[in-house]
């Protein structure tokens, strides 16, 4: 089901329009599972305010935005939320220190069933600012903008034991095991700075050329601890000299994983000519550089404790080695059993190269409208896209 409402205020002040739009949707959904009490749950949120402010002169043109979006998700399974009969209950409902384990038998569709929840909460700010000065044949457009992304993510999964046969459950002799802690608790975020300044220029009563260039500076990745008894790193080292050697440098400050993206210079140009005197076919073009922001996902996903993978696997020997058996092994002992097996040194969960450029792409346009008559129209087109610096996610397991 969802609830959702929505709203609009316009109203007018001099020579200014002012125009304010909000929206709140509540949509949830339960999935039934084969499992009884163990349905899917899916609560989800979404709020969203905007302004837009146009002030108006004689031979320019102000606009103003602000905008601000929330989503939010949880996803959980019901067998989350139950109580363990030996270590109580779990009182915050993001942390699976005291969840009860679950089991699998392979080639058997038996087993305690999933156990885990999705987290996420995300807040997107933008602030604009855009004039347009008329001078004869030249309209200029200048304008500046700020962005942030806010988020909190986390995935955690109570331990799962997985047996091989029915008679290694009976024996209670598991192949593997998964500690899945998930991300700690944190706030993460993005910014993103740009500016540009347009020209459209009508050389003729024929023909416009458009010139512009815009400017953005991103910034690194920023996060911070929600929690002072279980912190959030993002371990990362410096670029190695050859991948290929994994010669990787010093450890990066916990608070620079990567460097700021300062240098991203945007050209673009376009066309429109009108071709006969009638104006009944029009050829148009253009071409120009674009560049956005990486995804907060992508740097998120590394956040991490410092000695405790978000994810962590033992196999048989392991198990035995450690005194883990289901289900008297909890999250919370795992935990200290990982953090004892660290020794001391930092999870290397993910890493990045530090000097990350921000994708970019060169998108080319280029078409011709001819008008048959009054009553049709006829148009065809070529649009071509190349891009480069593309996050690729490379596996050294």
């Amino acid at each position: 089901n969802d609830n959702t409402f929505l709203g609009k205020v316009d109203f007018e002040a001099g020579t200014g329009r002012l125009s304010v739009t909000a929206s709140r949707m509540r949509p949830f959904a339960s999935v039934p599972r084969s499992q009884i009490n163990n349905a899917q749950q899916f609560t989800n949120g979404s709020k969203r305010v905007s302004t837009n402010y146009v002030l108006t002169r004689n031979s320019w043109v102000s606009e103003s935005r602000f905008g601000w979006n929330r989503n939010t998700l949880d996803r959980f399974d019901a067998f989350w939320l139950a109580e363990s009969p030996t270590r109580g209950a779990q009182a915050d409902l993001y942390n699976v220190r005291k969840r009860i384990s679950t089991f699998s038998v392979s080639g058997l569709s038996f087993g305690s069933g999933d156990t885990e929840i999705l987290a996420l909460t995300y807040d997107a700010y933008n602030v604009d600012q855009k004039v347009t000065r008329l001078m004869g044949p030249h309209s200029v457009k200048f304008g500046v903008r700020w962005a942030r992304e806010i988020g909190f993510k986390s995935n955690p999964q109570t331990n799962r034991f997985t047996f091989a046969s029915l008679d290694d459950l009976l024996a209670n002799k598991a192949s593997d095991f998964l500690l899945a802690m998930g991300n700690p608790p944190h706030r993460a975020w993005v910014d993103q700075f740009g500016g540009f300044i347009q020209d459209d220029w009508r050389v003729t009563d024929k023909f416009v050329l458009n010139l512009g260039l815009r400017y953005d500076y991103y910034p690194g990745f920023g996060y911070k601890s929600m929690d002072p008894d279980d912190p959030a790193e993002v371990n990362n080292l410096s670029n190695p000299t050859d991948i290929r050697r994994m010669d990787f440098g010093a450890p990066r400050p916990l608070d620079k994983p990567i460097d700021d993206d300062k240098v991203n210079f945007a050209p673009r140009a376009g066309f429109a000519w009108t071709v006969d005197r009638s104006g009944a076919t029009v050829v148009r073009g253009g071409v120009g550089v674009f560049t956005t922001g990486h995804i907060m996902a992508l740097f998120q996903n590394a956040v991490a404790r410092p000695f405790t993978p978000i994810r962590q696997g033992w196999n048989r020997t392991e198990q035995e080695a450690r005194g883990i058996s289901w289900p008297n092994t909890y999250p919370e002992d795992a935990e200290r059993i990982a953090i004892r097996d660290s020794a001391g040194r930092k999870n290397l969960y993910y890493m990045f190269q530090t000097d990350m450029k921000s994708p970019e792409t060169v998108q080319v346009t280029f078409d011709v409208q001819r008008q048959i008559g009054r009553l049709a129209s006829v148009s065809a087109g070529y649009v071509h896209t190349s891009g480069e610096n593309l996050p690729i996610l490379l596996n050294f397991a």
